[in-house]
Protein backbone atom coordinates (compact mmCIF):
# COMPACT_ATOMS: atom_id res chain seq x y z
CA UNK A 1 0.00 0.00 0.00
CA UNK A 2 1.65 3.03 -1.23
CA UNK A 3 1.32 6.48 0.83
CA UNK A 4 -2.15 7.96 -1.36
CA UNK A 5 -3.54 4.67 -0.27
CA UNK A 6 -2.99 4.99 2.97
CA UNK A 7 -4.43 8.18 3.24
CA UNK A 8 -7.43 7.16 1.55
CA UNK A 9 -7.95 4.59 4.09
CA UNK A 10 -7.01 7.34 6.95
CA UNK A 11 -9.52 9.51 5.73
CA UNK A 12 -12.40 7.02 5.67
CA UNK A 13 -11.84 5.66 8.82
CA UNK A 14 -11.96 9.56 10.51
CA UNK A 15 -14.86 10.32 8.59
CA UNK A 16 -16.50 6.91 10.51
CA UNK A 17 -16.05 8.30 13.63
CA UNK A 18 -17.40 12.15 12.60
CA UNK A 19 -20.04 12.82 10.03
CA UNK A 20 -18.56 15.80 8.12
CA UNK A 21 -14.68 17.09 7.90
CA UNK A 22 -13.56 19.70 6.14
CA UNK A 23 -10.18 20.01 3.93
CA UNK A 24 -8.41 21.84 6.90
CA UNK A 25 -9.28 19.48 9.26
CA UNK A 26 -7.88 16.32 7.05
CA UNK A 27 -4.92 18.12 6.45
CA UNK A 28 -4.09 18.81 9.91
CA UNK A 29 -4.50 15.73 11.02
CA UNK A 30 -2.77 14.05 8.06
CA UNK A 31 0.12 16.66 8.10
CA UNK A 32 -0.24 17.16 4.64
CA UNK A 33 -1.05 20.52 2.59
CA UNK A 34 -5.07 20.99 1.52
CA UNK A 35 -4.12 20.55 -1.71
CA UNK A 36 -3.45 17.19 -1.34
CA UNK A 37 -6.46 16.63 0.69
CA UNK A 38 -8.63 18.22 -1.86
CA UNK A 39 -6.92 15.89 -4.36
CA UNK A 40 -7.64 12.87 -2.27
CA UNK A 41 -11.34 14.32 -1.76
CA UNK A 42 -11.88 14.24 -5.55
CA UNK A 43 -10.52 10.64 -6.18
CA UNK A 44 -12.46 9.03 -3.32
CA UNK A 45 -15.59 11.24 -4.55
CA UNK A 46 -15.07 9.62 -8.30
CA UNK A 47 -14.69 5.97 -6.44
CA UNK A 48 -18.38 7.16 -4.69
CA UNK A 49 -16.94 6.14 -1.23
CA UNK A 50 -17.41 9.68 0.20
CA UNK A 51 -19.51 12.83 -0.97
CA UNK A 52 -18.25 16.62 -1.24
CA UNK A 53 -19.90 18.95 0.81
CA UNK A 54 -19.52 22.54 2.18
CA UNK A 55 -15.60 22.44 1.90
CA UNK A 56 -14.98 19.03 3.34
CA UNK A 57 -16.17 15.91 2.85
CA UNK A 58 -18.52 13.21 4.01
CA UNK A 59 -19.15 9.09 4.05
CA UNK A 60 -21.39 8.28 1.00
CA UNK A 61 -25.10 7.88 1.74
CA UNK A 62 -24.86 9.66 5.54
CA UNK A 63 -25.71 13.20 3.37
CA UNK A 64 -28.65 13.72 1.23
CA UNK A 65 -28.75 16.97 2.55
CA UNK A 66 -26.74 19.99 3.70
CA UNK A 67 -24.35 19.25 6.63
CA UNK A 68 -26.03 20.20 10.22
CA UNK A 69 -26.26 24.18 10.56
CA UNK A 70 -24.74 24.12 14.03
CA UNK A 71 -21.80 22.08 12.82
CA UNK A 72 -20.99 24.40 10.13
CA UNK A 73 -21.36 27.11 12.40
CA UNK A 74 -18.52 26.49 14.74
CA UNK A 75 -16.05 25.54 11.69
CA UNK A 76 -13.19 28.70 11.19
CA UNK A 77 -15.98 31.20 12.91
CA UNK A 78 -13.15 34.12 13.25
CA UNK A 79 -12.14 33.64 9.72
CA UNK A 80 -15.96 34.31 8.91
CA UNK A 81 -16.69 37.00 11.51
CA UNK A 82 -13.88 39.05 9.94
CA UNK A 83 -15.36 38.66 6.15
CA UNK A 84 -18.86 39.61 7.89
CA UNK A 85 -17.81 42.79 9.90
CA UNK A 86 -15.77 44.16 6.41
CA UNK A 87 -18.92 43.42 4.45
CA UNK A 88 -21.04 45.23 6.61
CA UNK A 89 -18.87 48.62 5.37
CA UNK A 90 -21.15 47.93 1.82
CA UNK A 91 -24.75 48.75 3.58
CA UNK A 92 -26.00 51.99 3.85
CA UNK A 93 -28.66 53.64 5.88
CA UNK A 94 -32.10 52.35 4.05
CA UNK A 95 -30.84 49.24 2.19
CA UNK A 96 -32.97 46.75 0.88
CA UNK A 97 -31.20 43.44 1.19
CA UNK A 98 -31.35 39.65 0.41
CA UNK A 99 -30.04 37.49 3.06
CA UNK A 100 -28.79 33.83 2.07
CA UNK A 101 -28.96 31.10 4.46
CA UNK A 102 -25.24 30.32 5.40
CA UNK A 103 -22.85 30.06 8.79
CA UNK A 104 -21.07 32.39 7.07
CA UNK A 105 -24.24 35.19 6.42
CA UNK A 106 -24.75 34.50 9.68
CA UNK A 107 -22.27 36.00 11.11
CA UNK A 108 -22.75 39.00 8.40
CA UNK A 109 -26.02 39.54 10.31
CA UNK A 110 -24.24 39.28 13.75
CA UNK A 111 -21.98 41.96 12.41
CA UNK A 112 -24.96 43.81 11.36
CA UNK A 113 -26.58 43.86 14.87
CA UNK A 114 -23.44 45.78 16.65
CA UNK A 115 -24.18 48.39 14.26
CA UNK A 116 -27.67 49.12 15.55
CA UNK A 117 -28.46 52.44 14.16
CA UNK A 118 -27.66 50.87 10.48
CA UNK A 119 -30.02 47.87 11.09
CA UNK A 120 -32.91 49.07 12.53
CA UNK A 121 -32.92 50.84 8.79
CA UNK A 122 -32.26 48.11 6.80
CA UNK A 123 -35.30 45.80 5.07
CA UNK A 124 -33.88 42.41 5.22
CA UNK A 125 -35.47 39.40 2.94
CA UNK A 126 -34.17 35.81 3.71
CA UNK A 127 -35.06 31.67 3.77
CA UNK A 128 -32.93 32.14 6.88
CA UNK A 129 -35.38 30.94 10.02
CA UNK A 130 -31.23 31.56 11.97
CA UNK A 131 -31.24 34.85 10.67
CA UNK A 132 -34.90 35.71 10.97
CA UNK A 133 -34.09 34.46 15.06
CA UNK A 134 -30.78 37.10 14.81
CA UNK A 135 -32.97 40.11 14.10
CA UNK A 136 -35.44 38.81 16.74
CA UNK A 137 -38.22 38.70 14.10
CA UNK A 138 -38.30 41.96 12.83
CA UNK A 139 -37.37 44.01 15.89
CA UNK A 140 -33.85 45.03 15.46
CA UNK A 141 -34.33 45.98 11.37
CA UNK A 142 -36.96 48.20 9.69
CA UNK A 143 -38.62 44.73 8.29
CA UNK A 144 -37.75 41.40 7.34
CA UNK A 145 -39.67 38.89 4.88
CA UNK A 146 -39.23 35.31 5.41
CA UNK A 147 -39.66 33.50 2.18
CA UNK A 148 -41.74 30.36 3.31
CA UNK A 149 -41.60 27.20 1.89
CA UNK A 150 -40.73 23.76 2.97
CA UNK A 151 -38.56 23.77 6.26
CA UNK A 152 -34.85 22.21 5.54
CA UNK A 153 -34.63 21.30 9.33
CA UNK A 154 -30.72 20.52 9.39
CA UNK A 155 -30.41 23.79 7.71
CA UNK A 156 -32.69 25.56 9.61
CA UNK A 157 -33.94 27.36 6.44
CA UNK A 158 -36.72 27.45 3.84
CA UNK A 159 -36.14 25.81 0.52
CA UNK A 160 -38.01 24.52 -2.94
CA UNK A 161 -39.87 25.63 -5.80
CA UNK A 162 -42.72 27.32 -3.38
CA UNK A 163 -39.15 29.69 -1.95
CA UNK A 164 -37.70 30.50 -5.17
CA UNK A 165 -40.65 31.74 -6.83
CA UNK A 166 -41.62 33.98 -4.07
CA UNK A 167 -37.54 35.39 -4.44
CA UNK A 168 -38.85 36.26 -8.09
CA UNK A 169 -41.18 39.00 -6.87
CA UNK A 170 -38.37 41.02 -4.77
CA UNK A 171 -35.85 43.95 -6.26
CA UNK A 172 -33.55 44.94 -3.29
CA UNK A 173 -30.81 47.20 -3.35
CA UNK A 174 -28.20 44.47 -2.48
CA UNK A 175 -27.77 40.59 -2.07
CA UNK A 176 -25.37 39.21 0.33
CA UNK A 177 -24.59 35.32 -1.01
CA UNK A 178 -21.63 32.84 0.62
CA UNK A 179 -19.71 31.06 -2.09
CA UNK A 180 -19.84 26.84 -1.14
CA UNK A 181 -16.38 27.04 -4.33
CA UNK A 182 -14.60 28.92 -6.56
CA UNK A 183 -12.68 26.94 -9.11
CA UNK A 184 -9.32 27.97 -10.25
CA UNK A 185 -11.43 29.21 -13.61
CA UNK A 186 -13.00 31.68 -11.46
CA UNK A 187 -16.47 29.49 -11.86
CA UNK A 188 -18.59 30.02 -8.75
CA UNK A 189 -20.52 26.64 -7.99
CA UNK A 190 -22.89 24.75 -5.28
CA UNK A 191 -23.34 21.18 -3.73
CA UNK A 192 -27.09 21.76 -3.83
CA UNK A 193 -29.41 22.33 -6.60
CA UNK A 194 -31.70 24.60 -4.43
CA UNK A 195 -28.24 26.73 -3.27
CA UNK A 196 -27.94 27.00 -6.99
CA UNK A 197 -31.08 28.69 -8.06
CA UNK A 198 -31.48 30.67 -4.99
CA UNK A 199 -28.48 32.41 -5.38
CA UNK A 200 -28.98 33.00 -9.31
CA UNK A 201 -32.63 34.64 -8.52
CA UNK A 202 -31.04 36.59 -5.71
CA UNK A 203 -28.46 37.87 -8.08
CA UNK A 204 -31.03 38.76 -10.64
CA UNK A 205 -32.83 40.45 -7.91
CA UNK A 206 -30.29 42.72 -6.59
CA UNK A 207 -29.01 45.63 -7.87
CA UNK A 208 -25.81 45.15 -6.51
CA UNK A 209 -24.25 41.72 -5.48
CA UNK A 210 -21.69 40.73 -2.77
CA UNK A 211 -20.09 37.72 -2.45
CA UNK A 212 -18.48 36.12 0.84
CA UNK A 213 -15.77 33.85 -0.06
CA UNK A 214 -13.63 32.07 2.71
CA UNK A 215 -9.78 30.64 1.44
CA UNK A 216 -10.89 26.51 2.23
CA UNK A 217 -13.72 27.14 -0.71
CA UNK A 218 -11.07 27.98 -3.14
CA UNK A 219 -9.95 26.25 -5.30
CA UNK A 220 -13.29 24.32 -5.28
CA UNK A 221 -15.80 22.70 -7.55
CA UNK A 222 -18.71 21.70 -7.24
CA UNK A 223 -21.88 19.92 -8.55
CA UNK A 224 -24.23 23.17 -9.51
CA UNK A 225 -22.42 26.08 -11.94
CA UNK A 226 -23.71 28.84 -9.96
CA UNK A 227 -22.00 32.21 -12.61
CA UNK A 228 -18.67 33.64 -13.15
CA UNK A 229 -17.12 35.34 -10.18
CA UNK A 230 -16.61 38.24 -12.28
CA UNK A 231 -20.59 38.27 -12.21
CA UNK A 232 -20.61 39.89 -8.81
CA UNK A 233 -20.46 43.47 -7.75
CA UNK A 234 -17.94 42.86 -4.79
CA UNK A 235 -16.34 39.90 -3.24
CA UNK A 236 -14.99 40.02 0.23
CA UNK A 237 -12.81 37.22 0.73
CA UNK A 238 -9.25 36.36 2.11
CA UNK A 239 -7.81 34.36 -0.74
CA UNK A 240 -4.96 35.42 -1.66
CA UNK A 241 -5.47 35.26 -5.76
CA UNK A 242 -3.07 35.61 -8.12
CA UNK A 243 -2.18 38.63 -9.69
CA UNK A 244 -3.31 37.79 -13.38
CA UNK A 245 -6.60 36.53 -11.35
CA UNK A 246 -6.98 40.05 -9.44
CA UNK A 247 -6.57 41.87 -13.27
CA UNK A 248 -9.17 39.15 -14.32
CA UNK A 249 -11.48 41.01 -12.01
CA UNK A 250 -10.71 44.66 -12.10
CA UNK A 251 -11.38 44.44 -15.96
CA UNK A 252 -15.31 43.09 -14.60
CA UNK A 253 -15.55 45.61 -12.71
CA UNK A 254 -15.30 43.44 -9.85
CA UNK A 255 -14.31 45.26 -6.36
CA UNK A 256 -12.01 42.51 -4.79
CA UNK A 257 -11.89 43.51 -0.81
CA UNK A 258 -9.09 41.20 0.49
CA UNK A 259 -9.00 40.61 3.94
CA UNK A 260 -6.19 38.60 6.06
CA UNK A 261 -7.49 36.31 8.30
CA UNK A 262 -4.00 34.47 9.00
CA UNK A 263 -5.85 30.91 7.72
CA UNK A 264 -5.34 31.31 4.10
CA UNK A 265 -3.00 29.68 2.54
CA UNK A 266 -0.78 32.03 -0.10
CA UNK A 267 -1.25 31.48 -3.91
CA UNK A 268 0.71 34.57 -5.17
CA UNK A 269 3.63 35.75 -4.32
CA UNK A 270 3.53 39.60 -5.94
Amino acid sequence: MNKAEERYQEIIEILKENPIVTVADFAERLSVSMETIRKDLNILSEQGKIVRVHGGAALAGNTETASPFQFREGVRRREKQKLGKEAVKLIQKGDTLIIESSTTTAEFVKELAKAPELLKTLTIVTNSIHILTLVEMGKLCKRVFLLGGWINEREGATKGQFMAEQLKSFHVDKCILSGAALGKNLILSSYYESDMHFQKLAMESAGETILLLEAGKYPEAAVFSVTAATNFDYMVSNVPFKKEDKERFAAAGLHLIYVPTGSEEATDND
